[in-house]
C-alpha cells in the first residue's frame, strides 16, 4: 500500500506542478516505480472516486489534493478523516457499513469476496484480487476497517453511526476556521456568534454545545 500512496502523491505533484493530468508514464518516475505497476492502479483509484481521468491521464480530485496535502505536513488523522467523508457514499463504503452490520467480524478471504461480488466485476482474476486487497488495506489504514491480532477485521464503529459536530468558538480570535464538506472557510467570528443566536437555540450542556 505505500507504493499506492507514493503513485497517489506524485499526481498531486504533477498536477500542482504542470497544471495538467498525468499519464503513467509520467508519473512512474516521480513514484520511483516501474511503469507497469503505476499503470495496474490508477483504474482502482479512479473506481473509487479519488482521481479524475481526462483523454487517457489522470489528475487528482480536489479531495485528494487535500488529503496528500495533509499527509505531507503529518496530519495522518485528519487525513484519513477527509478520506472517510469524502468516499463516503462510494459502494465500498456502503457495503461495508451493511455488511458488517449482517455479521461482526471477518477474514480477509471473506472481506475480499464480500467486495468481490458487491463490485460487480464478473470475472475473478489475479487484477481483481489485487485491486480488493488494495482496497481493503487502504481501509485498513484510513480506520474504515481493524483488524485484530489474530487477522479478524471488524468496522470502526463509527462508520456505523453518524457523528454529530461541535463547532467550539474562540472569541479572542477574530476568525474562525469552518469546514463544510471539502470546502474550508474563514468567518468572523462576532458575525459567527450573532447568526447562531439569531437562528439557533440554547440546548443542554450535556447535549451538543457551542462555546465562546
Amino acid at each position: 500500500m505505500d507504493k499506492q500512496i507514493e503513485i497517489l502523491k506524485s499526481i498531486v505533484v504533477f498536477s500542482e506542478r504542470n497544471g495538467s493530468p498525468a499519464s503513467y508514464k509520467e508519473i512512474a518516475p516521480l513514484a520511483h516505480l516501474d511503469p507497469t505497476v503505476v499503470s495496474g492502479t490508477l483504474g482502482f483509484w479512479k473506481d473509487i472516486g479519488i482521481l479524475e481521468s481526462e483523454s487517457g491521464k489522470y489528475r487528482p480530485s480536489k479531495a485528494l489534493a487535500d488529503i496528500v496535502r495533509q499527509l505531507t505536513w503529518g496530519n495522518k488523522d485528519d487525513a484519513w478523516q477527509l478520506f472517510r467523508e469524502t468516499t463516503k457514499d462510494a459502494w465500498f463504503m456502503s457495503h461495508v457499513s451493511m455488511s458488517f452490520q449482517l455479521k461482526k467480524q471477518m477474514t480477509l478471504e471473506e472481506l475480499i469476496n464480500s467486495l468481490g461480488a458487491a463490485s460487480g466485476v464478473p470475472d475473478r482474476n489475479a487484477s481483481t484480487a489485487a485491486s480488493l486487497r488494495n482496497l481493503v488495506a487502504l481501509m485498513e489504514i484510513a480506520e474504515v476497517v481493524v483488524r485484530d491480532v489474530q487477522g479478524i477485521y471488524q468496522v470502526n464503529p463509527e462508520m456505523l453511526a453518524p457523528k454529530q459536530s461541535v463547532i467550539r468558538v474562540n472569541l479572542e480570535k477574530s476568525l474562525v476556521r469552518i469546514r463544510i464538506g471539502n470546502e474550508l472557510y474563514a468567518v468572523d467570528a462576532a458575525k459567527l456568534k450573532d447568526f447562531v443566536k439569531s437562528v439557533g437555540k440554547t440546548i443542554d450542556s450535556t447535549d451538543q454545545l457551542l462555546q465562546g
